[in-house]
């Protein structure tokens, strides 16, 4: 068995254009002892709003190398280029034995997230008392990419590559945005 030293898989779940009572799902199994890799892309992902103030939501899987310490999903919410809205849970499984479907129900009033139909996390919508909350048009995204920072400082093995993940059963039903004028309604069963 390879030793992985770092482990860290990014979803973000972006896509605003199709977001008002919409719901986003997919199934994603872990390779065991696989670091992620870093790409370009990343960085482009991350700061694509022209005015520095991104909206994202992401699902990331933390720290997965280590046996003496459970997977941490970190769940996040940019609004406007701020973070600080990091959510944790120590999984009560191994998500590199099977596939598990992670689910985002975004609607007008509130963000939740799923674990195997089991909702894990809400993000209320508080823009009426000051809050803020995601309306950006967005895009999907599933990455891999090396996080060290976010991993207990532990480096990759690039020794250990080739490092995959598989995906199955990507699906997406939304209604169309009301601030624009896509008149298409979005749906997926694959």
């Amino acid at each position: 068995m390879k030793n992985c030293n770092s482990y860290f898989l990014l979803l973000f779940f972006l896509l605003t254009s199709l977001h008002l009572n919409g719901a986003y799902n997919e199934y994603v199994p872990f390779e065991k002892n696989y670091p992620p890799l870093w790409a370009p892309e990343n960085i482009r992902i991350l700061d694509q709003s022209s005015d520095g103030g991104q909206d994202e939501i992401d699902f990331e899987f933390l720290d997965g190398n280590n046996k003496d310490r459970p997977y941490l999903l970190h769940t996040n919410i940019f609004t406007k280029g701020q973070g600080g809205r990091e959510q944790q849970i120590f999984l009560w499984f191994d998500p590199t034995t099977d596939f598990h479907n992670y689910t985002l129900l975004w609607s007008q009033n509130q963000l939740v997230f799923f674990l195997d139909d089991t909702p894990i996390r809400v993000f209320k919508n508080t823009t009426t008392k000051g809050g803020s909350y995601p309306t950006k048009a967005m895009r999907i995204v599933a990455t891999r990419w090396t996080s060290p920072w976010a991993s207990h400082r532990v480096p990759v093995n690039w020794n250990d590559a080739p490092f995959e993940a598989h995906y199955q059963g990507l699906g997406l039903d939304a209604c169309q945005n009301q601030n624009t004028s896509d008149q298409q309604e979005y749906r997926s069963s694959k």
